[in-house]
């Protein structure tokens, strides 16, 4: 982050500039303000991940999902191979629920990066988008076969699982509680 004023964000004294970044400019109801800020740090040569996803992360709260997709258009067609710019994609794909375009995105990632966690953690989102629940639990067991220590997919998977059996378990619970001998009979 930057330890300059920024923007309109100059009304502070100086002692207590540092504090105020782009990021602090968005929590404080100057969306637009903070998006030219942080446009501008992912136009620098040293621009990283992390300062276009603060960027693209900025477009979609603000909800200019168009301008996040025109924006990683132009990062992908400067590099058709950038994992990253294809993540992102296919998040912001997933956000408007396009899953079939945000599938595109991580077939090419898996196509460039086969041991992508975060691809197969993407496809899982897709395939549960889908309702494909068995692709679902296929993809969440790949992300932990790749990345055993994510605890989010190991809860989804978790889940997944018991809500499989959920329906087996309260039925043998109904069944002996009320002692039924013949539960077809219900």
């Amino acid at each position: 982050m930057p330890t300059r004023p920024i923007g309109k964000c100059r009304r502070f004294p100086e002692r207590i500039w540092p504090i105020f970044t782009p990021r602090s400019c968005f929590n404080k109801a100057k969306k637009a303000e903070a998006v030219e800020e942080l446009e501008k740090l992912a136009k620098a040569p040293t621009a990283d991940h992390a300062a276009r996803l603060r960027l693209v992360g900025a477009y979609v709260v603000m909800g200019w999902t168009d301008d996040a997709l025109h924006y990683l258009a132009g990062l992908l067609q400067s590099n058709p191979k950038d994992t990253d710019a294809l993540l992102l994609r296919s998040r912001v794909y997933l956000t408007p629920s396009q899953p079939s375009e945000a599938e595109k995105d991580l077939q090419a990632v898996l196509r460039i990066q086969p041991n992508s966690a975060d691809a197969h953690y993407g496809l899982s989102r897709v395939h549960g988008m889908l309702g494909s629940d068995k692709n679902r639990q296929q993809e969440l067991g790949e992300v932990l076969r790749l990345s055993p220590g994510l605890l989010r997919p190991r809860i989804e998977l978790a889940r997944r699982k018991s809500a499989a059996a959920r329906p087996r378990r309260l039925w043998t619970y109904w069944t002996r509680r009320r002692r039924i001998r013949n539960p077809r009979r219900l």
